[in-house]
């Protein structure tokens, strides 16, 4: 018997013993019917409790295109295709940065990389609203090319960061 037990573990070897099965755990894939339809009554329910404000207005936007996007065999974020990014998810992306490191990063650099945006292209960067440290406001969403051909300088803003802490 411990050879037993130490082959298998001893969970195992008494779930064997005892005829119990293992619970495995399956994602639940709803349909966007089933999905849209919740969204929808918890947004009634969210009203009757005094309304939604522009913050949870993103959140439940986030939340609908994800789990669009998962019941249609997607993963999490597949929809829309992006085809910018913002600064912050530029450092984490394209440099390696954490999303601590890139979150500093951008808001120190940011006005910076704009400048040089625009003055690269003769316009300015378009914008996203988006959640930052709580409230919503309007993040530059650069194309992804423009941000790969500077993603040497990116790297080395990390690096450069990383010699300061």
């Amino acid at each position: 018997m411990l050879l037993a037990f130490s082959r298998v573990g001893i969970n195992a070897y008494l779930k064997e013993r005892l005829g119990v099965s293992q619970v495995r755990d399956t994602p639940v894939a709803l349909p966007p019917v089933s999905v849209l339809d919740t969204v929808e009554r918890s947004l009634d329910l969210l009203e009757r409790l005094g309304g939604v404000d522009d913050r949870a207005q993103l959140l439940l936007k986030d939340i609908v295109l994800n789990n669009a996007a998962r019941s249609g065999g997607g993963s999490p974020g597949a929809l829309p295709e992006v085809k910018t990014l913002s600064l912050k998810e530029a450092f984490q992306q394209l440099a390696g940065a954490s999303p601590q490191e890139a979150t500093k990063l951008a808001n120190s650099c940011g006005k910076a990389v704009k400048r040089i945006y625009t003055q690269e292209n003769g316009r300015p960067p378009k914008t996203n609203r988006q959640l930052v440290n709580g409230r919503e406001c309007d993040v530059c969403a650069y194309e992804i090319d423009w941000l790969k051909q500077h993603s040497n300088d990116l790297s080395e803003a990390v690096t450069e960061y990383r010699e300061l802490i």
